[in-house]
């Protein structure tokens, strides 16, 4: 069975679903070939799992650091006493409940100390994979903090158009921080020697903020991050789109998927224009460089798309009723990613295999 399975919270189909399964098998039979020294890992960045979060700190404590089982299971005890995270928001809004800000960050900083303890056994810490335990249990924890500020930001409708801008940076600031933190535990174990990170992410997180709407409304975003991180030249942003086909979403935040029509692109977006480039070339989809210094042929393409159209942006839900107004944001293309990949015809994720397993 997937391990991703085992999360079933909303939307779980993105990450258990057929295309997944299939990936992470290659996966394991890549790593498992004797000329890949350095294993491929695959983890997870996002905030929204809070309690499979919560868990996996509790169980690194249990196994590792006994005596502060007690302590941190103090912690978390008002957060593990609500079944739905967006209970406990709506309970510090309702004051109701004190904010656990300070609680969570306290889990951080004990197992801080607790790393700097083991590090003093050096040899003994890295024979036990201790290690990348405790890097885990770190993460966790540090995801527990963020997911902790999103959803009592969330339930808090004081100032709501506030709200919804410092909700999307906070998320998109615990993607670069769990990024920049695995590319520096992964070169410290490796003897500092580079590692490439590949992002799977929403266009909206992994292209440039700058080039879309987002960014006069106070946004920022993973891609802008990463560049002001790591530099531009070490970064290369590229996007997905769909001319049409069919998709699986749901129809609301939080509902059940199922497999949905795409209606064809809006005619004048950049979709669209990609459509007509493919069709012109009778291909079923088309990849486009949009840095004109990577290919010598690629100016011109760059300028073509070097404009403000519309562009479509479908993620967990869906509503093609008001596609137009719900899916739609105005972008520059050229200047939000480096290459963009059109699938003209695209398909639903299957999850019929996985869950028959599950």
């Amino acid at each position: 069975m997937l391990p991703l399975c085992h999360d079933s919270r909303f939307p779980a189909w993105m990450w258990c679903n057929d295309s997944m399964q299939e990936f992470v098998s290659w996966l394991q039979e890549y790593n498992s070939n004797d000329d890949h020294t350095k294993p491929t890992f695959l983890l997870g960045m996002d905030i929204f799992g809070i309690f499979e979060s919560i868990k996996g700190v509790v169980e690194y404590v249990q196994k590792y650091a006994e005596n502060e089982h007690q302590v941190v299971s103090a912690y978390y005890k008002t957060l593990q006493s609500f079944d739905d995270p967006k209970a406990y928001g709506k309970a510090v809004a309702d004051n109701l409940v004190e904010s656990q800000e300070h609680n969570v960050r306290n889990v951080v900083k004990i197992l801080g100390r607790h790393g700097k303890k083991l590090q003093r056994h050096d040899a003994f810490f890295k024979a036990q994979q201790q290690e990348q335990e405790l890097f885990y249990a770190i993460q966790n924890a540090r995801a527990v903090d963020a997911a902790e500020r999103h959803f009592r930001l969330l339930m808090n409708h004081r100032d709501e158009q506030k709200n919804v801008v410092e909700i999307w940076n906070l998320r998109d600031e615990a993607f670069i921080h769990n990024i920049q933190e695995t590319a520096a535990f992964l070169r410290q174990k490796e003897n500092n020697t580079g590692r490439t990170v590949v992002v799977w992410a929403h266009n909206s997180h992994v292209g440039n903020v700058e080039a879309m709407d987002y960014a006069p409304r106070g946004y920022t975003n993973l891609c802008q991050l990463c560049r002001q991180a790591f530099g531009n030249n070490n970064v290369y942003s590229i996007g997905m789109t769909a001319y049409e086909g069919t998709v699986r979403a749901s129809r609301e935040w939080g509902g059940p998927d199922k497999a949905m029509k795409l209606t064809p692109a809006f005619e004048g977006s950049h979709e669209y224009l990609l459509h007509v480039i493919a069709k012109n070339h009778r291909e079923s989809g088309i990849g486009v460089s949009l840095t004109g210094s990577r290919m010598q042929r690629m100016t011109a393409a760059q300028e073509l798309f070097n404009t403000e159209r519309v562009e479509r942006f479908v993620g967990a839900s869906y509503t093609p009723e008001t596609e137009l107004q719900s899916h739609y944001n105005v972008c520059n293309l050229s200047r939000q990613f480096d290459f963009v990949i059109q699938v003209d015809q695209t398909t639903a994720l299957r999850v019929d295999s996985v869950r028959r397993v599950v």
